[in-house]
């Protein structure tokens, strides 16, 4: 019987993975979108000298790098730019394979609460996790696939922490603890490795200790094994963030840290709300929109979530010896989103963050409904009845999604209308016309009957780059005298430098180029001098002024990279001068040795750096 049982529960998770690769399978062939661009532009060096750990090491979207996930990339930097669907395939695999660690871990949770058919309770639960719309986000926008591999150690580790808390009941002290340690400390690290979020699974396992697994028999020493491998990390991290970390600093963002708070209050619940009743418009990458929080009357919403977390938190809290599933689900809910929807400094909303966060509301959902039958066992068809109807409305609207994410211009053009103040979406619509050859259309798209003072600087940068071979009205020469930094002018003329004297620049002479760049030099109001200065270095080695080349870029200022030491290093080669190119390189060995651990992304490119040296021919 317990043979056939499982038999049957295999099939039902092969139907469900079935299934769930048809749903999410729509999408794949779509695009890079947003992030994709300037994280995964490096796998274009993966084929040359020291370019694969390069790629694998470079990335500066944290203080770690998230070298497990760029490692993940680099393997496939061949697809890269011209293939988005191999990326997100490999991600829907990692998607499958959550899949199958949240039956895992829904299992051995209905297994501790002693419920029967805890296998088909947690296939349940696994399908109405896997196949929600909200997760399309995850697993079609390539650069998340950090969050998913994050998610995949997140739950081994709860995984590893029950099969941990079995052998403890089972008196075996020593095999729980060797268990839990190793399996839990590779987790947390092989997690961070592949993003900061993982950093919160002592959380999770400390609450399961609290909640679910509070009446369970403890092994000697466990409050002390507590505070040193649950409670320490998390205290390193409290510390890091406070003296260490620039997660805090707000001056690039146009809110605070009480309004983001006060924001994240709301987006919470319009997380459960999208998860939980999708509505497709509504769907998607583009939230850059999403309304502040100016007080917490404005908009009265703000007091409203609140007071509804202060609720739920108030009873989770107090009611963990005698509710302690509520606790557990909405502990579960907050803590596994505390990085990303709390103090740091980061955007308002992304639906990414919600991909583990809603493991748990997926559970105490079959969990509730399950306690529901065992008290009305006459409303089991019509419960189940109902519960079918809704994991199909449901995969309807994640199949149709999904195939909107296949036709990039239409979603552009669909997310625009339900969202016409997000700039991400009509970034993404001028992207999609000027694939198409829509030039014109593209630029019409982004001034939108503006001025060019009235647009975002995120704007500014993609028409700078549009007017290498579109007609854009750019301003007079006067305007660039009196703008302040902005990131993505800069990133968007170090594109059009590249661009350059070939055919994809036909309308941006060199001369014009050098005055802007003059221009934004002589601004006492502008603080990206030395990124200018290297810019005016690569525009003189592009003209063959190798003296001026030199010049700018010992006045360049690159915060500690060795970026000037290998354009000095060039220029020394390509003239024949190996005792410069020496020097400029022991100036590069000492920037790379301040760098600590991160010196390991330059390792290989300055042994290939100093091959060339000692090979290079006199003079």
């Amino acid at each position: 019987m317990a043979v056939r049982r499982d038999i049957l529960f295999a099939l039902g998770l092969i139907v469900a993975l079935c299934a769930i690769t048809a749903l999410f399978g729509g999408g794949l062939k779509s695009d890079f979108y947003l992030d994709d661009f300037p994280n995964l532009s490096v796998l274009s060096s993966v084929s040359m000298p020291g370019g694969f750990w390069f790629a694998t090491l470079q990335n500066a979207s944290s203080a770690l790098g998230r070298p497990l996930t760029m490692f993940s990339f680099a393997l496939q930097a061949e697809s890269w730019p011209s293939d988005p669907a191999a990326f997100k395939r490999i991600n829907l695999l990692i998607h499958l394979f959550n899949t199958l660690l949240v039956a895992m871990v829904s299992q051995q949770l209905f297994a501790l609460r002693k419920l029967p058919n805890s296998q088909w309770l947690a296939l349940a639960v696994a399908l109405l996790w896997a196949i929600a719309p909200l997760h399309l986000s995850s697993v079609l926008y390539v650069i998340q696939r950090m969050s998913l591999l994050a998610a995949t150690f997140s739950l081994l580790g709860v995984a590893l922490y029950l099969r941990a808390d079995q052998l403890f009941a089972q008196g075996r002290w020593r095999a729980g603890y060797l268990r839990l340690t190793l399996g839990y400390g590779a987790c947390l690290l092989f997690g961070v490795l592949a993003k900061e979020n993982a950093i919160l699974l002592p959380t999770l396992l400390l609450l399961l200790d609290g909640t679910l697994c509070r009446q369970r028999l403890r092994p000697p020493a466990w409050k002390r094994y507590q505070l040193a491998f649950l409670w320490l990390p998390l205290v390193m991290l409290a510390l890091y963030l406070v003296f260490f970390s620039q997660a805090l600093n707000y001056s690039s963002r146009p809110f605070d840290m009480g309004q983001r708070l006060l924001t994240e209050g709301r987006v919470m619940f319009h997380y459960l709300a999208q998860f939980l009743w999708p509505v497709g418009p509504e769907l998607g990458l583009y939230h850059d929109d999403f309304p502040l929080s100016r007080g917490w009357l404005y908009p009265v919403s703000t007091l409203i979530a609140a007071s509804g977390w202060l609720l739920l938190i108030s009873a989770a809290l107090g009611g963990s010896r005698h509710w302690p599933v509520l606790s557990f689900v909405t502990g579960w809910y907050l803590l596994a989103q505390l990085l990303e929807s709390s103090v740091i400094s980061l955007e308002i909303y992304f639906e990414h963050r919600t991909y583990l966060p809603m493991v748990g509301v997926c559970w105490g959902i079959i969990f509730w409904g399950e306690r529901l039958l065992q008290q009305r066992p006459s409303m089991k068809r019509l419960v189940l009845t109902g519960f079918a109807l809704y994991l199909l409305a449901i995969a309807s609207v994640t199949w149709q999604q999904a195939h909107l994410w296949s036709q990039p211009l239409l979603m552009a053009a669909e997310k625009m209308e339900q969202h016409p103040n997000s700039e991400r979406a009509r970034l993404s619509g001028a992207q999609q016309l000027l694939k198409r050859g829509e030039g014109d259309a593209a630029v019409r798209l982004l001034l939108h009957d503006k001025s060019w003072s009235q647009l975002p600087a995120s704007r500014q940068g993609r028409l700078l780059l549009l007017s290498c071979s579109e007609e854009v009205p750019l301003p007079n020469p006067g305007y660039w005298q009196g703008i302040t930094y902005s990131r993505e002018i800069i990133d968007s003329l170090q594109q059009l430098l590249g661009a350059l004297g070939t055919n994809n620049c036909p309308r941006w002479p060199i001369e014009n180029a050098s005055q802007l760049l003059v221009t934004l030099q002589e601004n006492p109001a502008y603080s990206g001098r030395h990124a200018v200065h290297f810019m005016q270095a690569k525009l003189a080695l592009l003209v063959g002024d190798l003296e001026e080349a030199k010049t700018q870029a010992r006045a360049a200022n690159q915060n500690g990279r060795p970026d000037v030491e290998w354009m000095l290093i060039d220029i020394a080669l390509s003239t024949g001068d190996r005792e410069g190119a020496a020097i400029a390189l022991e100036q590069a060995q000492q920037k790379i040795d301040r760098l600590g651990w991160r010196s390991l992304r330059y390792r290989p490119l300055l042994k290939a750096y100093r091959q060339r040296i000692n090979g290079a021919p006199p003079p």
